[in-house]
């Protein structure tokens, strides 16, 4: 994981490359949450092709969660993290849950 300012991270989501395809900026709170839900495994499998969106979302207390984070990847984020402000940031820093 690499941190970024405001406790902003980017951990990989394919562990063979750092590929923009294959990293994602999210909040620390999201990070842990998708480790919870699916484990290292299962982050895998689904980065992976092994398993489905579908199939991932299914094991999750929170599939509408799940569907909006599990295929980010900074590629489709470049535009939505250049226009976060530093207040939706703050207001962000806490546990909450924010894709």
């Amino acid at each position: 994981m690499i941190p970024l300012p405001n406790k902003r991270c980017m951990p990989l989501h394919k562990l063979e490359n750092n590929l923009p395809q294959n990293l994602v900026v999210l909040n620390n709170s999201d990070h842990r949450w998708l480790h919870k839900q699916f484990g290292s495994a299962g982050l895998w499998a689904f980065c992976n092709g092994k398993i489905s969106l579908d199939e991932a979302c299914s094991w999750s207390n929170n599939p509408e969660l799940a569907r909006r984070l599990l295929p980010l990847t900074v590629v489709d984020q470049v535009p939505m993290v250049s226009e976060i402000s530093d207040d939706q940031v703050k207001e962000n820093d806490g546990d909450s849950q924010v894709a």
